[in-house]
Order: C-alpha cells, then structure tokens, then sequence
C-alpha cells in the first residue's frame, strides 16, 4: 500500500450502482441471494432496507441475463413526477385501499404485458408469430400512449376509464375494456413458440411514494400484477426491488398478503461472515493487496487491535449490518488514516469516524420508518443522549415514559396507544 490510496475519502468505492460501476461490477460478490434470483423463478419480490444493495443487485442480474440473445431486459425505474402523477389516476378506483389496488392490478397486468409484447415485437421472429399479429394493433397503440411504460400506464387509464360509472364499475370494466385474456393467451403462444423471454427489473418504486390508500394500493397493485404475470406467463419473469418500509406498508394494508404475496418475497440478508467478504475485497482491489483470503487481506489493511476477525466484528457493531453502512466507516477511516500519514486504519479512526456517520445512520432509519411508525421521533427522543448500554427494565420504563406522556397528534396517539 501507498499513501496516496487514501487521498480519496471514497477509495472503496460506493454501494450505488450509478455511483461507482467499475468498482462494483469488479468487487461484486455472489451472495446467496443472487443466486436464488438467476437460478430460480420463486421469488418476484426482493425486499432490503436503505443501503443492502437493492440497485447494485439491479445491475449485476442485468448484466447476467444480458448475455443471452434470447432475453429482453426492460428496466423499469419510475421518476418522481411520474409516480405522484399517477396518484390521483388510481384514485379514479375509489377512496379505499382494496379497491385503488384492484384497479391499479388490472392495469399494471395489462401494462406490463404490453410492454413485454412492444419491446418482443421489434425482433423479427416474434413479429411474425401469430400471437403477436393478433394484438398488433394494440401494441401500435400502447407504444405511442407515452416515452416508457409509466407514461403509458398513465395515458392507458385516461383512455379506458368511462367517468360515468361508479368506481366499483370502473373496476369492473376493467378487465373487458382491457381484453386482459385476449392479450394474456396471445403474448404466452408467442413466447412459447419464439423462445423469447422477458426479464422486468424494477426499482425506485419509492420515488415520490406515499403511505396512504393511493401510494400502498398502487405499489401493491404492481406486486400482485406482477405475480400474476409470474405465474400465468413462463416467458415472462418480473423482479421487483422494495424498500422495507414500503414493503411493510403493504404488508400490513394487504389482508391477502400471507397468501398472495408472501411466498413470492425473498429478503435480503447480510450476515458477518458475507460483510467480511464484501469489505475485503474491495479492499483487495483498491490497495492491490496480493492475499486471497479474507482475514490476511483485512489484517493487511489494518494495525493495532483491529488486526483480528474480533476488530472486523467490533467494526460491525458499529453499523447497522448494511453494506452501506460498512463502506462508509472504512472509507472515512482510511481517510482519517492517510490525513495523519498512515497506511493502516487502527481503532482510533474508526471510534471517530462511527461518532461522525452515527448520526446519518439514525437519519435513514427516521426517514424509513416515521411512515410505518407516527410516534417514532418520540421514542427516539426519549432515548437521545442516553447511556447506549441499558438492562431491558430501564429501556421500557424508557417507553413507558413516552407512552405515558401521551400526545394531542391523532396518528401518533394510535401508535402509541397500541
């Protein structure tokens, strides 16, 4: 190693695929999560909190299902002025969460098999099955309703929606106006016959997203829609990314989740042993270390008492388990290190770093969950400055305290009270 590996304050790289590709398609690792999505079709719901990789993960099967000629990619990321323009569209379905998420299903069904059919049209093979011939017309049709598929969607509920009817109506009508079973037999005798497959990957549903009836009804009408695709098209395999708090917004609104969505979900997991992995070798890669196994490469890296899988594990504690959490410890360390002249990061830096990123690691999960959980800013409050090692008996008179104190704010009461 050389000094001046650590001028840059971000010489791990960064966890965002947009941020640092090269570095994160040479350190990317193959985690069993990775390999349950490229070798199974089980799972069409991949569920991680702020920082566990979610877009990383995004890229790298992009990359791989790339590879074959036979597959189409669409990449589905909405912007956030495309999703808060769709919130008053589904509200055309009704004022209550069941019946904005029924409609948003329908059309998420149809839009995505539209899309799948638009983007297989324009190879040769597939334009002239008879299945695609048959819902030409239709195709023509959706591709010029919008740029991409959420300003498709979009044009799509416009044209379809006859503001006559009543809400439930409108559900109803759906379906026929739609011709959901024309377009679903049609687009699967075409995959079946071309070979032709299509890989939805979509991420960013919390761009402009919003915890109330229209927000959790339309993500979990896209969930469900996608589920549906899943298991009524082979050739067609939708991925979708959620940020935990979304997606424990739709667990709790949706009375069919356990049935409908939750054997479909896998849950992202960093353990100690994948986080070391993870660590070192971007450490491998960024300071040219010439070691293979994990532990010589962070004992390499590092000097003092950290010099141990027992520093590593310390190191983690220190974070909440997330990559991201543990590529900015290391990053700001190393900086600190080379702003003093060292090569080697030692305990000292990361005590003062963990105190600099702590506070940015309470901001994620305030701004994650405040939704999910109105009276959380009170909890946190009540634990603000505290000693950070309490017996469970002083951490609930702690809560208690709170939940004695009591609030004028009716969500936050709700919370509180149960």
């Amino acid at each position: 190693m050389t000094a001046t590996k650590f001028i840059r304050p971000n010489v791990l790289g960064d966890l965002r695929a947009e941020a640092d590709q090269e570095m994160l398609g040479r350190a990317f690792i193959e985690t069993a999560d990775y390999r349950t999505l490229i070798e199974t079709s089980d799972r069409t719901v991949v569920v991680g909190r702020r920082g566990t990789g979610k877009s990383a993960l995004t890229m790298q099967l992009q990359k791989h299902w790339a590879q074959s000629s036979e597959t189409e990619i669409i990449k589905i990321t909405p912007e956030e002025h495309q999703t808060i323009g769709l919130r008053p569209k589904v509200a055309l379905f009704g004022d209550s969460f069941t019946k904005i998420r029924a409609g948003a299903r329908l059309v998420w069904r149809y839009a995505l098999m539209m899309e799948a059919a638009y983007r297989l049209g324009k190879k040769y093979k597939f334009s002239k099955s008879a299945g695609f011939i048959s819902i030409e017309s239709r195709v023509k049709d959706w591709a010029n309703n919008g740029y991409d598929i959420i300003d498709r969607y979009a044009k799509t509920l416009n044209q379809v929606v006859d503001m006559s009817l009543t809400p439930e109506e409108r559900i109803s009508d759906l379906s026929v106006s739609l011709d959901l079973r024309a377009v679903e037999t049609a687009l699967s005798n075409s995959c079946d016959e071309t070979k032709y497959k299509v890989i939805f990957l979509i991420d960013r549903l919390d761009e402009g997203y919003e915890p109330d009836s229209n927000g959790i009804g339309l993500v979990d009408g896209l969930v469900q829609a996608a589920i549906d695709i899943k298991t009524r098209l082979a050739g067609i395999k939708p991925v979708i990314f959620l940020r935990d708090n979304i997606f424990r917004s739709v667990q709790s609104h949706d009375p069919d989740y356990s049935r409908n969505i939750e054997g479909h979900v896998l849950r992202l997991h960093w353990d100690a042993e994948s986080l070391l992995v993870f660590a070192t070798k971007r450490l491998k890669i960024a300071f040219n270390v010439r070691h293979e196994a994990s532990q010589k490469i962070w004992n390499y890296c590092t000097g003092g008492d950290l010099k141990s899988r027992e520093g590593f594990n310390r190191c983690l504690q220190l974070t909440l388990y997330r990559p991201r959490d543990i590529l900015s410890l290391l990053n700001e360390a190393f900086y600190l290190a080379g702003k003093h002249g060292q090569l080697e990061i030692i305990s000292e830096h990361i005590e003062r770093t963990a105190r600099i990123i702590s506070r940015d690691r309470l901001d994620d999960l305030r701004k994650e969950y405040s939704a999910i959980v109105p009276g959380l800013n009170n909890y946190i409050a009540a634990f603000h400055g505290g000693n950070p090692e309490m017996t469970v008996e002083e951490a609930q008179s702690k809560i208690d305290a709170v939940i004695s104190e009591g609030t004028d704010d009716p969500l936050i009461k709700k919370t509180i009270s149960s």
